[in-house]
């Protein structure tokens, strides 16, 4: 639905299909879930962290670095999982929006089911099942760590 309602928006911009039209409508697609998904961990941040900071002489832009970024990087990190595999899986909606020029590999694995099953298939099917088989002990670290709080650069601003 998604694809097809870009796709009309495109058209009624009067633009043509490029790899920019599909680029924006996979950030378009994937965007909702990644700010979810870092905007759940920024709410949990506490405010003293930072304050803190900022009074021990630290400028805003050194408090974010030394201490925001460093908290919200497991969910920036699981929301480009989360996203990657959104984009990767979504093939109808690419199916509308790319040319024959900028096949994504999942149209490509699409298109020479159509024809027949060769070992080209196998392959990158079997490459597909890797990254998925990645995606998952990467979620099962990375999800308690942002539900929990948790954070692997925790040491460093503990005084223990």
């Amino acid at each position: 639905m998604l694809g097809v309602a870009l796709l009309l928006f495109i058209r009624w911009l009067q633009q043509p299909k490029s790899f920019a039209m599909l680029l924006i409508g996979h950030v378009v697609l994937t965007l909702p879930y990644v700010l979810l998904i870092v905007q759940a961990r920024l709410v949990g941040i506490r405010r003293e962290y930072e304050e803190a900071a900022l009074s021990l002489g630290a400028s805003p832009f050194q408090t974010f670095k030394e201490i925001t970024f460093p908290l919200l990087a497991p969910a920036i990190f699981a929301g480009m999982l989360f996203s990657f595999t959104i984009s990767f899986d979504d093939v109808t909606a690419t199916l509308f929006w790319a040319t024959a020029q900028n096949q994504t590999v999942p149209v490509k694995i699409f298109s020479m089911l159509r024809t027949s099953i060769s070992p080209e298939i196998n392959a990158l099917g079997g490459g597909h099942d890797r990254i998925d088989h990645f995606h998952t002990p990467c979620g099962r670290v990375c999800g308690p760590a942002v539900c929990q709080g948790k954070h692997p650069l925790k040491h460093r601003f503990s005084s223990t």
